[in-house]
């Protein structure tokens, strides 16, 4: 149900015809949540008033979800219209990334894809006065030093007024000293232009958005329904104006072929998507790595797991996806670990798994693990790898992840 309903080619009839197979309501509002996708769930069955047809519980949950939903895009959509007039003022130029810059040009209702925050990009030396502007219009930094210094964004929130969408202030889209480099200082001279409901708003430079997004689906080590849509449904749309050399150029350049190759592969595995020729990976992976992310991220395993993973799953997949050499991979870790230090906080992903008993042998399993075959012992190997981090939970019924 929900591949389906996070198709690009989804139809009202062949909702219709998925949601009556429905019966185990819990495991696909789990799922949903996992994947990011629990309001894309809502407000389809809203729109073709079908929630009445859920029991109870899970409709009342739905039509919360649903409400909360359309109230939270609208907020969004006001306050990045208000930002951008005071950015416009100001004569800062801005360009809207990921979740806002997104959501419009592929859904026919923006509010379905869910997003917590507004992503703005602007440019180094643009950092300081943004971050004024942010300020005068109620918003507070959260650690400005400590992310200027170690991240690419500063996140900013209004204590005042908690409903309101926090807004991260980008001037990059990875970190600094990783092998990751997009050089975003680049995208400036081509940038496009949209209309949007908050107005007119510079965006990335489709061919390298598209990069650049692929590489975002996978950045934490995780895949989710949502992120792998995006890619799935932006490449539907603007295949044919799209410059594929170009693409796989900026990939190879910037150093996330294999992002981009993994989270491809996906969109067409689960979607008629349009087939692409993709890159091969032996030049740029060991044949371990590449035995590694093909077993982590199968079809099969992405759906199962979504966002709330056992967390040496993300560093193992992570790790398998990254270019470069170990010091490489080590500067990227200790950046977020001495990140998370800095802002007196830990890792609480860490912590929460070192607290169960025989931690380094679960390592050690999950490593083995991660070099069978995926279609060997898949039973074992979920229950090692896709450990949720505070004990694990059961698969959804159904080999691709839904009742």
């Amino acid at each position: 149900m929900l591949l389906y309903l996070a198709s690009p080619y989804r139809t009202a009839e062949g909702i219709d015809s998925r949601f009556r197979l429905c019966s185990d309501w819990t495991s696909l509002l789990a799922a949903a949540a996992r994947h990011q996708t629990l309001t894309l769930l809502a407000m389809a069955l809203h729109g073709l008033e079908l929630l009445d047809a859920i029991p109870a519980p899970f409709s009342d949950r739905l039509r919360q979800v649903r409400q909360a939903a359309v109230i939270a895009d609208l907020s969004k959509t006001q306050n990045t219209a208000d930002l951008l007039d005071r950015f416009q003022r100001r004569g800062i130029r801005t360009m809207l990334l990921k979740g806002q810059g997104i959501a419009e040009r592929v859904h026919l209702e923006p509010s379905e894809r869910y997003s917590a925050d507004i992503d703005f990009l602007v440019q180094p030396g643009d950092v300081e006065p943004a971050g004024e502007v942010l300020e005068e219009a109620g918003y507070r930094p959260f650690h400005a030093e400590v992310f200027r210094n170690l991240h690419f964004h500063i996140p900013y929130f209004s204590p005042d007024q908690p409903t309101r969408p926090p807004v991260e202030l980008h001037w990059d889209v990875a970190y600094p000293d990783g092998s990751i480099r997009f050089n975003t200082g680049a995208w400036w001279e081509k940038a496009t232009t949209r209309q949007l409901r908050a107005g007119e708003v510079l965006l990335p430079p489709p061919e390298e958005e598209l990069v650049y997004l692929a590489f975002h689906a996978l950045n934490r080590g995780i895949i989710t329904l949502r992120t792998v849509s995006d890619v799935a449904r932006l490449r539907a749309l603007t295949f044919e104006s799209l410059n594929w050399d170009r693409i796989f150029a900026y990939a190879a350049e910037t150093g996330t072929i294999a992002f981009f190759n993994v989270v491809h592969q996906l969109a067409e595995e689960f979607w008629p998507v349009p087939h692409i020729a993709l890159p091969p990976l032996s030049n740029w992976q060991s044949a371990l790595k590449l035995r590694i992310a093909s077993n982590l991220l199968a079809p099969a395993t992405v759906l199962r797991t979504g966002c709330d993973v056992w967390w040496p799953y993300k560093r193992i997949t992570y790790w398998a996806v990254l270019p470069g050499n170990s010091a490489d991979r080590s500067t990227l870790f200790s950046l977020k670990s001495r990140l998370l230090h800095e802002i007196h906080d830990g890792e609480v992903e860490a912590g929460a798994a070192q607290s169960y008993p025989g931690f380094m042998a679960r390592i050690l399993a999950g490593l083995l693990l991660c070099l069978m075959p995926g279609k060997l012992f898949p039973s074992t190997r979920d229950q090692v790898l896709l450990m949720a981090r505070r004990g694990g939970f059961p698969a959804p019924a159904g080999g691709d992840g839904t009742p």
